[in-house]
């Protein structure tokens, strides 16, 4: 089973979900509300380890991330990727 996780990081919310790639199924997903006060990653992080742990996926470090933002406005952050 190749897991990965699939995040959002939204003006409000954060949310994590972590999928079976091979399976095409998700396994877990999880919300948290998105830290603009301090550090997005806050937000990001709290939700990601909220997902793994509810899909029994051992470290959220250890699988791959898949982030993207749907913030509209007021949240100032690039998303990079290769």
């Amino acid at each position: 089973m190749r897991l990965a996780v699939c995040a959002d990081v939204g003006s409000t919310w954060t949310k994590a979900a972590v999928v079976d790639l091979d399976a095409g199924r998700l396994v877990g997903a999880a919300s948290a509300p998105t830290s603009v006060g301090t550090d997005v990653l806050h937000g990001l992080d709290a939700a990601v380890g909220a997902a793994a742990d509810g899909a029994g996926a051992g470290p959220a470090g250890a699988l791959p991330w898949y982030v993207c933002s749907s913030a509209g406005g007021g949240l100032r952050l690039a998303v990079v990727g290769y």
